[in-house]
């Protein structure tokens, strides 16, 4: 996937909620220099949830947004230490986020990365694959061996 930056991955971190997860990218996103404006990152990505779930199974969800201030999208790979109860129904736990963030003007790009994404999701030994990489340079050889084999 050519859309992730140095930087752009986040293996094992901790949230105690969707809430605390999107502040979490966000802040991430922001403190590494690869967006300049973490509330509207924030921002898109809760009203985004509040409209309908990015869970989409198999523990992995595709959190989005398309963000004003952007030069390009931008795509950052995070794995949880523990599940997080992401969506709306209380077994909506997950493990695995695909965080895309376009700018406006590339809704097109926009959906066939998203279903790019999901269908690289929907193979469970691949998530596996993603969540026991065990580091941010691990898990970007994964993602990278993953998108090869398709």
């Amino acid at each position: 996937m050519n859309f992730l930056e140095a930087g752009s991955t986040l293996y094992g971190f901790r949230a105690s909620s969707r809430d605390d997860t999107i502040a979490l990218f966000s802040e991430t996103l922001a403190s590494r220099g690869l967006i300049q404006n973490e509330s509207a990152v924030s921002t898109g990505l809760t009203w985004t949830e509040d409209v309908h779930t990015t869970v989409i199974g198999n523990g992995v969800a595709i959190p989005h947004a398309t963000v004003s201030g952007l030069d390009a999208t931008l795509l950052m790979i995070a794995v949880s230490g523990d599940p997080i109860a992401y969506g709306p129904a209380e077994d909506d736990r997950c493990h695995v986020f695909f965080v895309l963030l376009s700018p406006p003007g590339l809704g097109g790009q926009h959906i066939r990365l998203l279903a790019r994404i999901a269908r690289l999701a929907s193979d469970p030994a691949a998530v596996e694959l993603l969540r026991s990489a065990g580091s941010d340079e691990l898990l970007m050889e994964a993602l990278q061996a993953m998108d090869n084999r398709r």
